[in-house]
This record gives C-alpha cells, structure tokens and sequence, in this order.
C-alpha cells in the first residue's frame, strides 16, 4: 500500500511502521506455512494410500502401507497371520485390533511398516516358508527371501512420526512464533493500519488534512513522542495516527502500567531474581463527546504538556495515575 503522508516525519515514521507490519505479517505467514507442513506431511506419510508390491520391499522401512482385508487371514504361528498383498500373501503382525474390527465389520484397513523377522528367532519365517511353497506362492530363492517380511500393524502415533520425521518445520515454525511474541513487547504490527485510517478527537481527518496541519510554518516536531505540536491541534504517531484538536479535550491523564520480564535462566540465579518489574506511563486522553483514545507510549514531552496548559488550562491534566 503506498503511503499518503508527504511530511517528512510523519512519512518516515509510517514507513518504519510499514516495515514493521510487513516483516512481522510475512514471518507469521512463513512460520505457519512450515508448521502446516510438518503436520500435513506427517498426515501424508501415515494415512496416503500405499499399496504393498513384493518387488520394492525393504526390511525395516519408515513407508507406512495400506492393505485392505475383507476376509479373516490365516494364523500360521503365534500372534502372525497371513494375508493376500500384490496377488500373493504377506506375514502380518500386531494385529489383534484389526483383526476385531474385520471380525465385527466384514472389512479392515491396515497400515503399517514393513519389518523382517529376527534371524534368532526364525520361527514365524519358516512357517511362512512353508506356506508359500505349500500354496505355490514362491519357491526356492524367493520363497526364503520374502518369508522374512511381514507388515507390522502396530499403532503408529502421529507425533512420533511428526517430531522424528518432520521436526523441521515445526521447530522453524515455533520458533519464529516465539520471535514475533518477543518483538510484540517492543513495536506493534498493526500501528501500520491505524495510520491508514487516522483516529481524531472530532471529525475525521484525511492525510492530506495531516499534512497540512504538519507543514504549518509553527508547528513543531517532538522526536520523545514522535508527535507534531501544531496551532490547532496535537498529531501523535505511536499508537497509530491521532489527531486530538484542543477543544475536543475533556481530561488528560496517565496510566501506570506494570510489566514483568524474565531477565535470565538458569539454577545459578535465585527465582526470585529472574524476573524484573518495570512499569510504563502511556498518556490518555478523555474527549467531550466521551471517547478515550492513547497518545503515547510512555510520558510525555514536557513541551507538549505546557501547550497543553497554555491553550486549555492547567486543569485538563489530571494529577496521579489510573489504574
């Protein structure tokens, strides 16, 4: 969006707010494209429909598969079955669940990873050895090599699968979530879109008005507060273009705002010093017509406080701080 602000001031102050906007709205963007592809990745590798095919198989792979059964497979040793994958049969294990479902349903889906049985323990291999050759479903070579595969059915948990395959993402992701929170105590994203439609005591200024109340030949600019002084009116900036014409003022006070920060981690500093206290005295201002608008951030320009008093009476600034 192009700015409107020709005052010199008043545009470099907009256009650090721009920035500010566009760095802060692009990281946050970025930051949740990443996580959305941790997490749809994740969803990709564990619920995508992969089907098995004898040819490609490899012990131990992280490929989560899918096969359908609509019939109760054959228990050919203890807690292993076989099932019909790729027009031939394939071990499948840990599943008892399944294998419940199918018996209550009429028909499963299984998922999971390819794994070779323990050479130690070759007790299921040889049983589906047997099998093959018994039902002329792989012989000789082939029949030893693919009795060592079987799909294991055990439940695979999506967060293991997210933060051991897919962390990258995430942590990129988190961590420019941490980032954006950490500069939202210093600055603010949206200050941008308040200088597009500037806030006012009274009628609504257009920022061409701005600039003309900016460029008058009296008006002066308060670097404190990042404000101009004008014959008319008062302009603040920090929390989004304000004009606060004298008239419209009812009363100008203070708050007194408490702020906590962490200072440093570690057992070598006492918990009750690793947080410090600090406190801000943002600048109110109460209109005739009851609307309630901040101007600063944290006090005031004494220049601005004694145009105050000049045009509108010592009686407008309220003493103390409210709550």
């Amino acid at each position: 969006m192009r700015i409107k602000y020709k005052n010199e001031n008043l545009y470099k102050k907009v256009r650090v707010d721009k920035i500010e906007c566009y760095l802060h709205f692009g990281t946050l963007f970025i930051s949740l494209l990443l996580i959305f592809l941790s997490f749809f990745n994740t969803y990709r590798d564990i619920y995508k429909r992969r089907d098995i095919h004898f040819s490609s198989l490899v012990g131990y792979s992280d490929i989560v598969y899918t096969l359908d059964l609509d019939e109760m497979p054959e228990e050919i040793a203890k807690h292993y079955y076989m099932a019909p994958a790729d027009g031939k049969a394939l071990m499948i294990h840990n599943c008892k669940d399944a294998l419940d479902e199918l018996e209550q349903n009429g028909s499963v889906t299984l998922r999971g990873r390819i794994r070779k049985v323990n050479e130690n323990f070759p007790g299921p291999a040889l049983a589906a050895q047997d099998y093959y050759e018994k039902n002329g479903l792989f012989s000789g070579e082939e029949s030893e090599k693919y009795s060592y595969y079987y799909l294991d059915c055990f439940p695979i948990s999506f967060s293991d699968v997210l933060t051991h395959d897919h962390p990258v993402g995430l942590v990129f992701g988190i961590t420019f979530l941490i980032v954006l929170a950490i500069g939202r105590e210093f600055s603010s994203p949206y200050n941008y879109f308040k200088h597009l439609r500037p806030a006012s005591t009274g009628r609504r200024y257009k920022p061409g008005e701005i600039d003309e109340l900016a460029n008058m030949y009296t008006s002066r600019w308060i670097e404190l507060n990042h404000a101009y002084l004008t014959p008319h009116a008062l302009i603040f900036t920090e929390g989004g273009m304000t004009v606060v014409e004298f008239e419209d003022i009812e009363e100008l006070y203070f708050k007194k705002i408490r702020h906590t920060r962490r200072i440093g981690m570690g057992h070598r500093i006492p918990s009750r010093n690793r947080y410090r206290t600090f406190y801000t005295y943002p600048m109110y201002v109460k209109t005739i017509r009851g609307k309630r608008l901040r101007l600063t951030d944290n006090g005031v320009d004494g220049a601005i406080k004694d145009r105050i008093i000049a045009v509108c009476g010592d009686g407008k600034f309220k003493e103390g701080y409210k709550k």
